[in-house]
């Protein structure tokens, strides 16, 4: 009986604790106002015009830069730049902390990739 009990327990999967749900810290979006997460990727369908990206202060900017050879991304006017090639996108993340027109650039062809207009929240 008390091996039949060890095989039970060893066949048994383990009991797990549950996990507390993950909690994401709200951006320093305006007293009130909800923030948003804005989804992009450039150079959009349409590579021969550069894509408008729109987002607020406080929001949360996911955006993936694909390029057509090795080279080096920038958003202009944000101090982010990434590295970047064919196989692997630049992968931005970014909470929007000021307001502007900002140019999304390809360093070293200088081709405007796309750019971003942040406005107040």
């Amino acid at each position: 009986m008390l091996l039949a009990a060890g095989i039970a327990a060893a066949l048994t999967p383990p009991r797990r604790e549950p996990q507390p749900a993950a909690r994401t810290a709200p951006g320093p979006a305006a007293e009130g106002a909800a923030a948003s997460t804005v989804v992009a990727t450039l150079p959009g369908r349409d590579a021969s015009r550069p894509k408008l990206v729109r987002a607020r202060v406080g929001d949360l900017l996911e955006l993936t830069v694909r390029v057509s050879r090795p080279d080096t991304v920038e958003l202009g006017g944000l101090g982010e730049v990434q590295a970047a090639d064919p196989d692997t996108p630049a992968s931005f993340s970014v909470v929007v902390d000021r307001t502007g027109r900002f140019d999304v650039l390809q360093l070293g062809t200088g081709r405007v990739l796309g750019r971003l207009e942040l406005a107040a929240a």
